[in-house]
């Protein structure tokens, strides 16, 4: 049985990947400038939900997808072209807006993530150095402070 909290965070999710949501997201990031076959909703399927991995993809499996999934007909030069700086800015937006939607909710009950992550394991050296604003949050080990 899936948790409350679970439940929540499900729904979250499910209201940031909303058309309106995500085409106010293009909007700002000027992703969206005119109508287009491509939607910032179908290319937010189209890069983060319709394969296995987007940078391994070709152009012309990413057309055949959009031909599979939508009846779009575009040629790959055509979907190069849509991967632009303002692209990118649209789904790093996307991202941000996740996290933080996770984070409202994923920080509000640590019994959830203590339920779910019972241990971290470090397996390189790495050195994380989190903002002071974070300390109280996020206790280290009480080792010495960079």
């Amino acid at each position: 049985m899936m948790s409350k909290r679970i439940k929540q965070l499900l729904k979250s999710l499910k209201e940031l990947y909303s058309v309106q949501v995500i085409e106010k997201i293009a909007s700002k990031t000027k992703f969206m400038k005119r109508k287009s076959k491509i939607t910032p909703e179908i290319f937010v399927s189209l890069c983060l939900f319709w394969g296995d991995d987007l940078c391994r993809s070709s152009l012309l499996q990413l057309k055949s997808r959009l031909e599979a999934k939508e009846d779009i007909t575009i040629s790959p030069q055509a979907l190069d072209q849509r991967f632009n700086e303002s692209a990118v800015e649209f789904l790093k937006a996307i991202f941000y807006e996740m996290f933080e939607k996770q984070n409202e909710i994923l920080k509000d009950d640590e019994t959830l993530l203590r339920y779910h992550f019972k241990s971290i394991k470090v397996v390189d050296s790495a050195t994380i150095i989190l903002p002071e604003n974070l300390e109280p949050t996020y206790r280290g080990s009480g080792g010495p402070r960079w």
